[in-house]
């Protein structure tokens, strides 16, 4: 994303989903709290545990929501092509589908696969906008040197609706995995497990969504460099969402507190490693990010004063 990987696998798997990771229990959650059982399938006993379920859904939120203020903004903007890296949204699509794979092949909650295909749809839009204004640019620049004439309303319509097959396209995928399925959510397992020789896989479906979470999660931090690099080299965050990434951090720091809230043993942090670097090891980056738009914004703001005519600045000048 920019988010963490925060979808695949459950405890019964090798990953991190959101609230999939607490305990879980054969005897209907008798003592813990009904509500959470009744929808997540997960039993919450205490009250560290009752914390990592409202982070986990804190987090939810803010992932859900982070894509609106960027689509806004180059919305407005209309420079989607010169302010967002094309690595930076590359590596973030590889990040969410290899998130929607894990999510898959684990069997996770109806909720989180539901959620990573709604990932998905949404980097489609993003790549929609960065390659409509691209070619809108393009032709802009061209028609200013006169060497094309106005382009046609179909063909913009043309770029929308092959993005929107695209996105559309993902979506069934997705569906159709999902609705073999007899039951949306996983299986019991107990979590009891040794460390000896590495032993903190159940199967292979345990091994395979660890590595899909490893690969997930380097992809969601390797994202922010072609980003800082592309603020750098324009000295500008014209066109970036500053909103987008504030959102990032609330939800990737949610993320990381729902996992830690439910155990600090290192045998547990272990097995969520990948998906605590995906989320609290992005923030250093995105703080970076923030810092360029107040480093590039105080700059435009210098360079807007050295433009303003002497005689505007000190009256006494006329």
């Amino acid at each position: 994303m920019i988010r963490s990987s925060g979808s695949t696998a459950d405890d019964s798997g090798a990953g991190g989903g959101l609230m999939a990771f607490l305990i879980t229990d054969n005897d209907n959650c008798t003592d813990g709290v009904q509500w959470i059982y009744d929808v997540f399938q997960q039993c919450v006993y205490t009250d560290l545990q009752y914390a990592a379920v409202i982070m986990g859904m804190i987090a939810l939120l803010c992932f859900v929501c982070v894509f609106f203020p960027q689509i806004y903004t180059s919305f407005v903007e209309e420079n989607a092509d010169e302010a967002l890296s094309i690595g930076f949204l590359l590596f973030w699509l590889f990040g969410d589908v290899t998130n929607l794979v894990g999510c898959i092949l684990t069997h996770q909650l109806a909720i989180q696969l539901w959620t990573s295909i709604f990932f998905v749809v949404m980097d489609m839009v993003l790549f929609a906008q960065f390659f409509y204004y691209k070619r809108k640019n393009a032709r802009k620049r061209a028609l200013q040197d006169g060497l094309l004439e106005p382009a046609h309303q179909h063909q913009i319509l043309s770029i929308i609706c092959i993005y929107t097959a695209l996105s559309l396209g993902t979506s069934i995928t997705g569906l159709n995995f999902l609705l073999p399925q007899q039951n949306l959510y996983s299986e019991h397992r107990g979590t009891g497990r040794t460390l000896l020789a590495l032993h903190i896989f159940i199967d292979t479906s345990d091994i395979i969504g660890y590595v899909v979470g490893i690969i997930s999660g380097l992809c969601y931090l390797g994202a922010r460099f072609p980003q800082l690099w592309q603020n750098y080299h324009r000295k500008s965050v014209q066109g970036v969402s500053l909103l987008m990434f504030v959102i990032t951090i609330v939800a990737n720091i949610s993320y990381g507190l729902s996992i830690l809230f439910v155990s600090v043993e290192w045998d547990f942090v272990l097995r969520h490693l990948p998906w605590l670097v995906g989320s609290l090891g992005t923030l250093v980056f995105d703080i970076l990010v923030i810092f360029q738009f107040w480093l590039y914004g105080m700059s435009s703001q210098q360079d807007s004063e050295n433009s303003v005519p002497p005689e505007l600045i000190d009256p006494c000048l006329n």
